[in-house]
């Protein structure tokens, strides 16, 4: 009699451990599907680019490129993305991007010479064409 005992308490751990191990494969499942719809969600970017002279650049959803022409002054100018806005998210305002090393924006500056090959620069300072390129994920 206690064999037959012992036969159903080792039923029952074995029933409780397999429904056990059910429970957690269907919600590492459950997970792994939510991060996969999660990382495929694209947004419509408006920025405004910041310049260390001060100035600011507005780039609304669907104007990609602008020209300006700044007189040369001698003045090394940098650029940032200072502020972005989600379109169709749930922010209404600007969000503030409080550090340019947060890497949610890759600015580079190139200089276009005459063949029209580019070299990347940190800066622009000299006489001459250059091209700001700002990218995101």
């Amino acid at each position: 009699m206690e064999r037959k005992k012992c036969i159903i308490q080792l039923k029952r751990i074995f029933i409780l451990f397999a429904a056990l191990f059910l429970c957690v494969t269907l919600c590492a499942a459950f997970t792994a599907c939510g991060e996969q719809t999660e990382g495929e969600t694209k947004y419509d970017v408006a920025i405004r680019v910041a310049c260390s002279d001060g100035s600011i650049y507005e780039f609304p959803v669907g104007k990609n490129e602008t020209r300006i022409d700044i007189s040369y002054d001698g003045i090394y100018r940098t650029y940032r993305v200072s502020q972005y806005k989600l379109k169709g998210y749930h922010y209404n305002g600007w969000l503030d991007i409080s550090s340019p090393t947060d890497n949610k924006f890759l600015t580079r500056c190139h200089q276009i010479d005459e063949g029209n090959t580019y070299e990347q620069l940190p800066s622009i300072g000299e006489r001459g064409e250059y091209l700001v390129d700002i990218e995101t994920d």
